[in-house]
């Protein structure tokens, strides 16, 4: 089989399918990094962050509500806390409760606390 761009993408789908059933085991948020690939091979890195409370559920607009505090999950961010300020049609702008530094974000990436 040549991979190309489609069956890279069909591949991340697929993967956070089943994923997620190890998520939901483990307590864990489980996530694909960029994938690169070539005519004979995908590469890519995977993060495993534990969850408070076991709780692995990816977030979607409909779960987001303005005022809801909520962690990214992202290496440059770890162990800072922000604030939902607005809701766009794919994103969500927060801002860290500490420093005041708004970000926009996808929705997948943040965990609620």
């Amino acid at each position: 089989m040549k991979i190309d761009k489609a069956i890279a993408t069909k591949f991340r789908a697929d993967f956070q399918k089943t994923v997620q059933k190890l998520e939901k085991k483990y307590g864990m948020r489980i996530s694909l990094g960029n994938i690169r690939y070539d005519s004979e091979e995908l590469k890519s890195t995977l993060t495993a962050i534990s969850v408070k409370g076991g709780g692995t559920k990816r977030l979607s607009m409909s779960d987001i509500f303005i005022g809801d505090k909520v962690l990214i999950n992202h290496k440059k961010t770890k162990g800072q806390s922000f604030e939902v300020t607005k809701k766009a049609i794919k994103n969500v702008q927060v801002q860290n409760t500490k420093t005041g530094e708004r970000f926009t974000v996808a929705p997948s990436l943040l965990i609620k606390i």
